[in-house]
């Protein structure tokens, strides 16, 4: 909910101090003048959890307001025409949106979209936006970009024209902000910038204006990676945005079989040294896309005359059964917590180990349905590389434990099957999530952006069974009709998507 600040429009020290702030921007004079600067002005309300309830209480008073409002016009007017698809909150939006409406359209977007973590553990998914947001002025780029999002969120809701319509003026203004900026930066950039392109980004995918499945603000965010990522990690929120940013780079890059990108994103992890799951995560999940995209020209290249060299499956016995052995590594680096968490959404029966953290669970529920996804890709690219070289992969045997007698590719299959049961678990558990409240809140619409990939895979995957292709393809609907991110419904074609991925098994 947004509670109103007081009157107050002094800085942060001037509150603290109790002290008369002559509100002088950017910087008051009586910072100044006690020569400590000045740490600015917050927001004019702040996020604060809302109570059980306390959504379908503000519903049923609107809904009460708006059915007394109707009776009292009755015997003066006719009742207008219901309009589709348009809640009881539509008819109180106003033709020009006011600032109270920014406070709720606010509101509504960091309730749905910010995803935050336990302490210490990651910051979540866009965890840090609400404090990020309040340490900006009202004009800045990132108070227009969050503003944008946030009029699309509510819109998505109900449906209102004119919170469309005021979406799209801050998204315009937003652009207009960035192009000033980044050509007065001249090649430097902050962590706003970054941000901001995140937030740009969203808006394109929560409207479905991909351009022929490109989100057109993904290159400026590589621009931006490669341009300085020594200097990014010194920034105060550097680790959730390169989360956010190597995830939708990875993604982006997949789904395009963009090659190089992954060889680029590799390189930059030579800046990253802090011991963070997330990231490593993401540095494993490069090297299992790369070998993948290798794996696929690698089978492309051979014909009836040409065979594998013994090089060449030395390179794919190694680096194969390599990265099974990075991921039990990872498996086993984990927090004790993350591990319990983990077999929780393979094992149903063990108790949740996070009961006093809830977002932490959901959280963790939604980035190990990606974990899960990458795992399936490295098992279709394994059992590719072996149907090509059946007789060269020693130690990827050793690895999986297949006998002398077994067949690796058959083994590979079964374990596919076995990992998609466990992600439909997990994509299960996601949507019970998403589903528990009429209007999505508490980090639904985060946890729904992150199963998007994992759904598509499921429903697409030639292992997976009629019933779970059917259900993964109804949350994709779900997602897209309900929650309001309408890229969901584009992932409904059969075509969309990095379908190569499934080519043996269709061969076969």
């Amino acid at each position: 909910m947004v509670y109103p600040g007081g009157r107050s429009n002094g800085c942060i020290q001037c509150r603290l101090r109790k002290v008369k702030c002559d509100s002088t921007k950017p910087e008051c004079r009586r910072c100044l003048a006690r020569g400590q600067p000045c740490p600015g002005y917050p927001g004019a309300f702040i996020f604060c959890p809302q109570p059980p309830g306390a959504v379908g209480r503000v519903h049923r008073v609107r809904r009460l307001e708006h059915i007394e409002a109707s009776s009292a016009q009755n015997s003066l007017s006719p009742a207008p025409e219901a309009t589709p698809h348009t809640s009881c909150i539509s008819s109180h939006v106003p033709a020009s949106p006011t600032i109270l409406w920014d406070q709720q359209c606010v509101c509504l977007f960091m309730g749905q979209y910010v995803l935050p973590s336990a302490k210490g553990a990651s910051s979540g998914y866009l965890g840090f936006l609400p404090e990020f947001y309040s340490t900006k002025n009202q004009g800045s780029c990132l108070h227009s970009a969050t503003l944008a999002v946030s009029y699309l969120a509510m819109y998505n809701q109900t449906r209102s024209s004119p919170l469309y319509i005021e979406a799209r003026r801050r998204y315009g203004r937003t652009l207009k902000q960035m192009n000033s900026t980044i050509c007065t930066q001249q090649g430097r950039f902050d962590e706003e910038t970054f941000t901001v392109i995140i937030l740009l980004s969203l808006f394109v995918d929560m409207n479905n204006e991909r351009d022929d499945k490109s989100n057109v603000h993904t290159l400026g965010m590589c621009h931006v990676i490669k341009l300085g990522p020594g200097k990014l990690i010194e920034f105060k929120y550097a680790q959730p945005l390169l989360h956010w940013g190597y995830t939708h780079l990875l993604t982006q890059a997949m789904l395009l079989q963009d090659d190089d990108r992954y060889e680029e994103l590799m390189q930059l992890f030579v800046y990253v040294e802090c011991p963070d799951p997330v990231l490593h995560l993401a540095f494993w999940a490069c090297r299992v896309l790369s070998f993948a995209s290798n794996v696929r020209r690698y089978v492309a290249s051979l014909t009836d005359t040409r065979v594998p060299t013994t090089g060449e499956c030395q390179w794919l016995d190694t680096s194969g059964s390599g990265l099974l052995k990075a991921f039990n590594d990872w498996v086993v680096s984990l927090p004790e917590n993350w591990k319990q968490v983990y077999r929780s959404l393979t094992h149903p029966s063990i108790a949740h180990p996070v009961n006093s953290s809830p977002d932490c669970s959901r959280w963790l529920a939604s980035l190990f349905a990606l974990v899960r996804t990458v795992q399936l890709i490295h098992y279709l690219t394994l059992a590719r590389a072996s149907a090509a070289s059946p007789s060269s992969m020693s130690n990827l045997k050793v690895a999986l434990a297949v006998g002398d007698d077994e067949d690796t590719v058959s083994t590979l299959q079964n374990y596919t099957r076995d990992l998609l049961d466990d992600l439909w678990g997990n994509l299960r558990c996601i949507r019970c999530h998403i589903s528990a409240a009429r209007n999505p809140a508490g980090g639904s619409a985060a946890m729904a952006l992150m199963a998007l990939w994992p759904a598509w895979f499921v429903a697409n995957c030639p292992l997976s069974s009629p019933v779970h292709v059917s259900q993964a393809r109804d949350t994709l609907s779900f997602i897209g009709s309900t929650v309001g991110i309408r890229y969901a419904l584009s992932m409904l074609d059969a075509k969309y998507g990095p379908t190569y991925l499934f080519d043996l098994l269709r061969d076969s």
